[in-house]
C-alpha cells in the first residue's frame, strides 16, 4: 500500500531533470548539470551534508548535478534535523523516506501514521 503522506512520483525520466529550471538561460562561467549525486543517512547533520556536497561538486568538475537523490534517514540522531528537511527542500533535491524519518513522521503525527 501506498504511505499515507506521499513525498513525490518519479515518472519515466524525472530523475533526469536538472534541479534547477531547465528554461533558465545558462550565465557565463556556468556550466551544464551532469550526473546524479545520491547520499544517504544524514540524520540530521546539515554541517556535514552541505560539505559532502561541496566535495562532490569539486569531484564533479563543479559542474551543479543533474538531481540529487537523499536515499533515507535525513533525521535523527544528529542535532539538526528540521534544519536539513528544511536544507534539502530549498535545494529542491529529492527523498526516500528511511525507518528514522518514518519515526519521526509518526511521532509528529501522534503514531496514526503507523497503522
Amino acid at each position: 500500500p501506498r504511505p499515507k503522506v506521499m513525498h513525490h512520483i518519479l515518472k519515466d525520466g524525472d530523475f533526469l531533470t536538472p534541479t534547477s529550471s531547465v528554461d533558465e538561460e545558462q550565465e557565463e562561467g556556468q556550466r551544464e548539470a551532469r550526473g546524479v549525486l545520491v547520499i544517504g543517512d544524514v540524520h540530521g547533520c546539515l554541517e556535514e551534508l552541505q560539505r559532502l556536497h561541496a566535495k562532490a561538486l569539486s569531484l564533479n568538475d563543479h559542474c551543479p548535478f543533474r538531481q540529487v537523490i537523499i536515499v533515507g534517514d535525513m533525521v535523527n540522531k544528529g542535532p539538526e534535523s528540521a534544519k536539513v528537511i528544511k536544507y534539502v527542500r530549498a535545494q529542491q533535491w529529492l527523498s526516500v523516506r528511511g525507518n528514522h524519518d518514518d519515526g519521526a513522521l509518526a511521532t509528529a503525527l501522534g503514531d496514526e501514521f503507523r497503522g
